[in-house]
């Protein structure tokens, strides 16, 4: 199968359609803020939509609409008294992100690396625990971390 390029409008527009129908949606990652876990321009990510009996928890990944762009996410706090989730990248170390139920398409169930047909579980008990170790390290030593990783995964 042939790949497409289409702007992110275009195809955010569609995955949206998708996920509201009940589909899932597997897509190829573009973009360097889930990194080390989810590599740009190579892993896939299988997302699955949510409804209204859907919770979602901490260490989920999750795509969700902000400020009229679609991201693909770590939940690292749940909804506060106001209602709103606290949404940060593997890949960044200070940038966080909020957002309301409402403004989540749908949930990260696999991870695919490159081109590989086996799936890998976002939810399995070792990558809970890389995501809690990951995201309770000091800024400065996640800064210094990814530098070395994104040399490694070039």
């Amino acid at each position: 199968m042939g790949e497409k390029i289409v702007p992110n409008e275009l195809f955010f527009a569609w995955v949206a359609e998708e996920l509201k129908q009940g589909k899932s949606v597997k897509f190829k990652v573009n973009g360097t803020s889930m990194l080390p876990l989810i590599r740009s321009e190579k892993d896939f990510v299988t997302v699955t939509p949510i409804n209204r009996e859907t919770s979602i928890s901490k260490y989920d990944i999750v795509l969700f609409k902000y400020n009229d762009r679609h991201i693909l996410h770590r939940v690292i706090g749940l909804a506060d008294g106001n209602g709103k989730f606290r949404l940060r990248g593997d890949g960044s170390y200070f940038a966080e992100e909020s957002c309301t139920y409402s403004d989540i398409l749908g949930v990260v169930t696999q991870i695919y690396r490159g081109e590989s047909t086996k799936a890998i579980n976002p939810n399995s008990r070792t990558l809970r625990l890389y995501a809690r170790l990951w995201h309770s390290m000091p800024g400065f030593f996640c800064r210094f971390a990814l530098k070395v990783l994104k040399r490694i995964l070039r």
